[in-house]
């Protein structure tokens, strides 16, 4: 937390990327075009809409600032965390010292701390493909809930980065019938 602050309060937005979102954002609060995002006039389809739609909410409820859109991605961080937290549960239950092993590691890697305050898409992609792998474990387990959850994570993931999500969710869903539970026992991996 030490660390992301820091970077919030004392690293400004950098070139290219991070400015090049915040204008795409700024156009879409700015003029209104909220469907198609767009930068200097033209649509700008490189990348789908969904973190500029997260950043033009925040403006339009917070004010536009310079921190409020640079706070999406910690929030995201700290919500895989909680995911991390979930599947291990799901894939340990009766081991609390295991479920949070996940979560302790990846806030170790100093690649994550530096990623997680930058306005980019890449720790909000990995929350929703989190999200859908934890909705395929849920659903492995026999709950009707993780359906949803899979569909919703997905479905984010591709507003976020596009087909890209894939990439990563399906391997995963069409291996579950190697991995997947009777009545909550560890995979066989």
């Amino acid at each position: 937390a030490a660390i992301c602050a820091t970077q919030l309060l004392f690293r400004p937005a950098y070139p290219v990327d991070e400015t090049r979102y915040l204008a795409v954002a700024w156009a879409m609060y700015s003029d209104g075009h909220w469907l198609v995002p767009h930068l200097n006039g033209a649509i700008y389809s490189e990348k789908p809409p969904l973190l500029f739609w997260l950043i033009a909410i925040i403006w339009h409820v917070l004010g536009p600032t310079d921190l409020a859109p640079r706070l999406i991605q910690p929030c995201a961080a700290f919500l895989i965390l909680l995911c991390m937290r979930s599947m291990g549960r799901l894939l340990a239950p009766g081991s609390e010292t295991r479920t949070n092993h996940g979560a302790w590691i990846l806030l170790g890697m100093f690649g994550w701390q530096l990623a997680a305050p930058m306005v980019m898409f890449d720790v909000l992609l990995a929350l929703f493909v989190m999200t859908a792998i934890l909705g395929l474990i849920q659903a492995a387990c026999g709950r009707w809930i993780g359906w949803v959850t899979y569909a919703l994570g997905a479905a984010a993931a591709m507003l976020t980065k596009g087909p890209v999500g894939f990439v990563f969710i399906l391997p995963i869903a069409l291996t579950a019938r190697w991995w997947s539970f009777e009545h909550v026992r560890l995979p066989q991996w």
